[in-house]
């Protein structure tokens, strides 16, 4: 799937998922899939220069670097003032690889959500020229999986990496 984009306005508020399930063999590339309300489930052989959002303010398109992708958001007032619509979650986010994709899997691209599920990923590329990417919450994350080559890390534990590179762990504004 290239250069597609999506904006679904389903909001959080209704309980329902504005997008029930994406899963696409293949690599997602240069790709922007924004919902207002709840994505349930993503899965995808790869991912590279694609947003994935949910809850984030449709009027948020910072390319502060512009190489093209939308920033992560980093501030709370990237998240809708509606606190029902700024806790859109991204329920799970699978990169899995997948037959005639190898090498990095996850390439300078941005899933932020009020809260995030639980997260998958696959090679991470890590040198992106110093444009950071990855992953930004208003809230919480309930797991984040990275399986690099042979190595797994699990957030929130000793066995992090101390240094992820250009790739940024799960940020919540707080934190900047």
């Amino acid at each position: 799937m290239a250069g597609a984009g999506f904006t679904l306005t389903q909001d959080a508020g209704a309980g329902l998922w504005a997008l029930n399930r994406l899963d696409v063999g293949g690599k997602v590339r240069g790709s922007s899939i924004r919902a207002a309300g709840h994505i349930k489930s993503v899965t995808v052989g790869a991912m590279e220069d694609t947003i994935l959002f949910a809850g984030v303010k449709p009027a948020y398109n910072v390319d502060l670097d512009a190489d093209g992708v939308v920033d992560l958001p980093l501030a709370a007032d990237c998240f809708p003032e509606n606190a029902v619509d700024a806790l859109a979650m991204i329920g799970s986010v699978t990169i899995r690889g997948g037959d005639g994709l190898a090498g990095n899997l996850f390439v300078n691209s941005n899933v932020a959500a009020g809260r995030l599920g639980k997260m998958y990923l696959k090679d991470v590329w890590q040198d992106n020229g110093g444009r950071q990417f990855g992953l930004a919450t208003l809230t919480t994350m309930d797991a984040l999986t990275w399986r690099q080559g042979a190595a797994t890390y699990k957030w929130n534990t000793a066995a992090w990496p101390a240094d992820t590179g250009d790739f940024l762990g799960p940020r919540p504004p707080s934190w900047n």
